[in-house]
């Protein structure tokens, strides 16, 4: 039985999450950002999220979510780093 690919979608921001949650953890400060293509197309939602910037590892998105995909369809995706000036 296939999962549909919203779902793998999901499936694989948990995994980028829990990535970041682990060099958390590792004393780095990790942020992160709602990431889009270039896509005329994208939604209201989905340009709110980019608008936010670069926000703490744990805190929502302005959507209420912690991860993309925000949608069915959606083709966003969350985006990590250790914050600059973190070693």
């Amino acid at each position: 039985m296939a999962l549909d690919p919203h779902m793998l979608r999901v499936l694989k921001e948990a995994e980028q999450m829990a990535i970041a949650e682990e060099v958390e953890r590792k004393g780095h400060v990790m942020e992160k950002s709602w990431g889009y293509r270039l896509d005329p197309t994208r939604c209201e939602v989905c340009r709110r999220n980019t608008a936010a910037g670069w926000i703490p590892l744990h805190d929502p998105f302005p959507s209420g979510h912690q991860t993309a995909p925000a949608h069915d369809g959606c083709r966003c995706r969350t985006i990590t780093r250790i914050r600059p000036g973190q070693r």
